[in-house]
């Protein structure tokens, strides 16, 4: 029986940094993919035959387990050891080993694969919001143009900033949901709060998970940079990289400044 947001607050959570944890990275994210046909499209339709796509960021490879099954050879790029052992698991399982690579790095000193050209970069559903200064994100695609061949295409989608958060400051513990635990088919509640930093323009979010008659739970922690839409782009035009497509969402919608997200595919100049 469901308890209130009141009782679970009362309860103790172990806490830590949401990267650390793959597990519960996985129950809250693991199927969500609702971008990947933005990104699967550029591969059918960007991508030669021999060449690998790379994705920054990979995470426990939630993006890249139907490009493994479709033996498309994939880089993954993860800076956080326990989710790069995931996604390596994930390949093993998927017996995907001979059209995989894997490394421990981050999206500015990323080295890719060690012996097929790239053709594709991609830095999937929020992982620029993990660079949190101007001169990092530069310092990022200036990496990525360079790790491009001539014409190779780079692809990043971003939310657009969390505007209404922003101008009050923080949202407290709220937004109780019930999920299912895949492992044991009971109930899990989790709710969340967010704080927003205005000298650095970090959004601080904290989620908690309690599975039903538990008494201590698991809180995840991470920040991110609430990019405009503005900086983004100019940061792509200042790396050298020409716009080639740009969508408001998901759906492939056009973008304007009130669309929800921001999905952009660039390439690098031929010669």
């Amino acid at each position: 029986m469901a308890g209130s947001l009141t009782d679970y607050l009362l309860l103790n959570y172990d806490r830590h940094a949401l990267y650390d944890r793959p597990d519960w990275y996985d129950f809250d994210y693991i199927g969500y993919k609702a971008e990947a046909p933005f990104y699967h499209g550029v591969i059918e339709r960007g991508m030669s035959e021999g060449q690998v796509f790379v994705e920054l960021g990979a995470g426990s490879g939630r993006l890249l387990q139907d490009l493994l099954r479709a033996k498309v050879k994939c880089h993954a790029v993860e800076p956080n050891i326990h989710m790069l052992k995931a996604c390596q698991k994930m390949a093993r399982e998927l017996s995907a080993i001979e059209v995989f690579s894997s490394e421990c790095a981050k999206a500015h000193d990323f080295l890719g694969p060690p012996e097929d050209p790239v053709g594709f970069i991609a830095f999937p559903f929020n992982g620029l919001l993990h660079i949190h200064t101007l001169a990092e994100l530069n310092e990022a695609l200036q990496h990525v143009f360079q790790r491009l061949p001539p014409g190779g295409l780079f692809a990043c989608d971003i939310m657009a900033p969390a505007w209404e958060v922003m101008e009050v400051g923080s949202v407290e513990w709220g937004r109780l949901d019930e999920r299912v635990s895949p492992q044991t088919g009971e109930p899990v509640w989790t709710y969340d709060r967010c704080r927003f930093e205005p000298a650095t323009h970090l959004m601080h979010s904290e989620l908690r998970f309690i599975e039903e008659g538990a008494s201590r739970g698991v809180e995840l922690y991470y920040a991110q940079r609430m990019w405009t839409y503005q900086e983004l782009l100019g940061a792509l035009h200042h790396a050298g990289f020409g716009v080639e497509e740009i969508y408001g969402d998901v759906d492939f919608a056009a973008f304007d400044e009130n669309s929800p997200r921001l999905l952009v595919l660039a390439q690098k100049p031929e010669g």
